[in-house]
């Protein structure tokens, strides 16, 4: 689903109507799934997105949209877009000041697939003991970094969880030119992760991090690919994340900003600072499977809510 979706979502880059409209269309697939084991938690991801505004500044014809009502489930494809840039947002700066005078990579750790979901806290401590293992003293301790905990069901019926982690070293590491890590330091990672996990485990991929700090938190915080697995799957899922962050920080970015809060974006336009706007009452039509507007008027800044994405050029 994550592949047809960016996919969908490249091909209709410039029409952000269609990108909602395709976020929607996949929020109400996984809400019906969703709703087999769990009819509130269903509803209110269908419900997710049903009104949408899009607000034009009279000032310049920038125009910008927004969900009236958010269930901001961790899964919802409708609201995954505005979790992920909300958290990139507040991680972008205290993440380049880290980065200072630092050496900053991004690493994959994967665990042996299972049948079953592993115990999450014994999981968690895998990375915890990875990140302050003494093979890192040599390039002056991983001083600070965030990970995301991604899972996703593979072909054969097995899980396939995994960490991503954005880490930062005193020392360089040994990299190639194009970044990525050197085979043999790469391998001497491998087989630490392999003694952490008792040998089951070994597989691991680490590069330079390019310094581009919210498309890398973005990509650390997007959701798991949910709505082709079957039910039963979706839900034994849903049990291992209730309550649990998918994000965590540690060490000089501790506590920097929490996964389930949120910002409040501007007011006015972020174009031109105009504070007039025409605005589009549009609601999902789920018969033709799009937004149809039913209502159009004028509005202030001052009544002005939360913006969906940044604003876009003129239509």
């Amino acid at each position: 689903l994550l592949d047809t979706l960016q996919t969908s979502e490249s091909r209709d880059a410039g029409n952000p109507l269609k990108r909602r409209e395709t976020r929607k269309k996949a929020s109400d697939a996984l809400a019906n799934k969703v709703h087999q084991f769990d009819p509130r938690r269903g509803q209110r991801m269908r419900e997710c997105g049903a009104v949408l505004h899009r607000d034009v500044c009279k000032g310049c014809g920038t125009e910008k949209f927004r969900l009236v009502r958010r269930c901001m489930d961790r899964f919802c494809p409708s609201c995954a877009s505005k979790r992920s840039g909300d958290l990139a947002r507040r991680y972008a700066e205290r993440v380049n000041k880290v980065m200072a005078g630092r050496y900053g990579y991004h690493l994959v750790l994967t665990v042996k697939n299972t049948k079953e979901l592993p115990d999450y806290t014994l999981f968690i401590a895998l990375m915890k003991r990875m990140r302050k293992h003494e093979f890192w003293e040599r390039f002056g301790g991983i001083i600070g970094g965030l990970y995301s905990v991604e899972v996703t069901k593979k072909r054969g019926g097995t899980w396939h969880p995994h960490f991503h982690v954005l880490m930062f070293t005193r020392e360089p590491l040994p990299v190639l030119p194009d970044g990525q890590w050197t085979i043999a330091f790469n391998q001497a990672v491998s087989d630490v992760w392999r003694e952490l996990t008792g040998g089951e485990s070994y597989i691991v991929r680490g590069e330079q991090y390019d310094g581009r700090a919210v498309e890398m938190v973005k990509y650390l915080a997007k959701p798991s690919d949910v709505a082709a697995m079957a039910v039963d799957d979706i839900e034994a899922l849903f049990r291992w994340t209730r309550g649990k962050r998918m994000v965590q920080t540690f060490g000089e970015l501790f506590g920097v900003a929490d996964e389930e809060q949120a910002e409040r974006g501007p007011c006015g336009c972020e174009a031109c600072g105009g504070t007039s706007f025409e605005r589009t009452v549009m609601h999902f039509d789920r018969k033709h499977r799009r937004y149809v507007a039913v209502d159009v008027f004028d509005v202030e800044a001052d009544v002005q809510d939360e913006a969906d994405e940044q604003s876009t050029g003129p239509p």
